[in-house]
């Protein structure tokens, strides 16, 4: 857990510098950090996945104690992490201009035979909550993303298997998060039309509002993001 928590911490640390370097120095970038930050604890530690893990943390806690500060350092270094991601993923669009739609697009259709992905998950929308869907994403697997490596600590003691673990949950985070999502710049089909111009994506928006995803937390996140790539 220690290499995990070290390499986190300079990875915020290299993400805070490269983002003052690129956006030049102002307490205003540093004061978003700052927000950022908070922001994530908040959500990390009061998140609406807590409630349903709870009992699976206090019941490693209880039944060992002693891990506990390894899960907070875990914990911790999770926070480090996610924040340096999340800046390095604000960069994308000033370090590589966005350029990978259309060819995404036509990847998407090959790979599904020759129809849009997103025709052939709403077709189950007959059998599928939507606001449960939004939930399931907002909650569930904010458990799975952000709790891991507190939840490994708990209940793993193998420091082999720990850091096989670990190391495949930096990767995720930084080479498919970051690096990936850099090299192949793309701002994605919810926000294409918006950015480019253009009704291709337009069928698609008009299912997600039959769907009334209008209003949930996916929604709003959405918006935000769209904010902060337009400010």
């Amino acid at each position: 857990m220690s290499v995990f928590a070290r390499f986190s911490f300079m990875y915020l640390v290299f993400s805070i510098v490269a983002t003052v370097v690129i956006y030049g120095f102002s307490f205003e970038h540093l004061g978003m950090i700052g927000v950022l930050t908070m922001d994530l604890i908040t959500y990390m530690g009061a998140g609406p996945w807590v409630w349903w893990l709870s009992p699976i943390l206090v019941y490693f806690v209880l039944r060992h104690p002693a891990r506990l500060g390894e899960a907070a350092y875990g914990f911790a270094a999770t926070i480090a992490l996610v924040c340096g991601y999340t800046l390095m993923k604000g960069t994308i669009p000033v370090l590589v201009p966005y350029w990978a739609d259309d060819m995404m697009a036509h990847w998407d259709i090959v790979l599904h035979g020759g129809v849009a992905p997103w025709e052939l998950s709403h077709r189950l929308s007959a059998y599928i909550d939507t606001d449960g869907a939004a939930r399931t994403y907002s909650g569930f697997w904010g458990a799975f993303a952000f709790s891991f490596p507190a939840f490994l600590a708990l209940s793993d003691q193998d420091q082999t298997r720990k850091m096989r673990f670990l190391t495949l949950y930096v990767l995720a985070w930084i080479v498919l998060g970051n690096l990936i999502a850099t090299v192949f710049s793309s701002v994605g089909p919810i926000y294409a039309d918006r950015y480019y111009g253009g009704d291709t994506f337009a069928p698609m928006i008009a299912s997600l509002n039959d769907l009334t995803f209008p209003g949930t937390s996916l929604d709003a996140l959405q918006n935000w993001l769209w904010d902060s790539l337009i400010a």
